[in-house]
């Protein structure tokens, strides 16, 4: 008596390992459209955050005869904008100073990414078409 053999229903080995390659392309498609999206959408965030802290210091400024506030905490204080907008979307405190220089009312700077003041992806108040 001869065995044959039957086909049993189900996958090939190689039918498996072709759909779990494409979902793994698709998967790293995916990963890097969004992970660039969450460094403009970082930007964007501090941007609009500080273009509302550079109106509230003007808003303080109006308020208090034409005094900019010593610290961005002096805003907390007033309750003109909220404790946790003190920092951009990295993480680090805004850079504030109360006298600004050449020709600005006042310094408002967010260090970026690399958190670090003074260099290129530093995003500045006064850059913004801001006025």
């Amino acid at each position: 008596m001869a065995r044959t053999r039957r086909r049993l229903p189900g996958f090939s080995m190689i039918e498996l390992v072709l759909v779990i390659a494409i979902i793994g392309i698709l998967m790293g498609v995916v990963g890097w459209n969004m992970f660039g999206n969450v460094d403009r959408a970082s930007q964007r965030a501090t941007e609009a955050s500080l273009r509302t802290i550079g109106q509230a210091i003007k808003d303080y400024n109006i308020n208090h005869n034409r005094t900019n506030p010593p610290t961005l905490q002096a805003l907390v204080d007033e309750k003109i904008i909220e404790a946790n907008s003190l920092n951009d979307a990295w993480g680090t405190p805004y850079y504030y100073r109360a006298t600004g220089s050449q020709g600005r009312e006042f310094s408002l700077i967010s260090a970026g990414k690399d958190k670090e003041l003074g260099t290129d992806d530093d995003i500045n108040y006064w850059d913004l078409g801001t006025k």
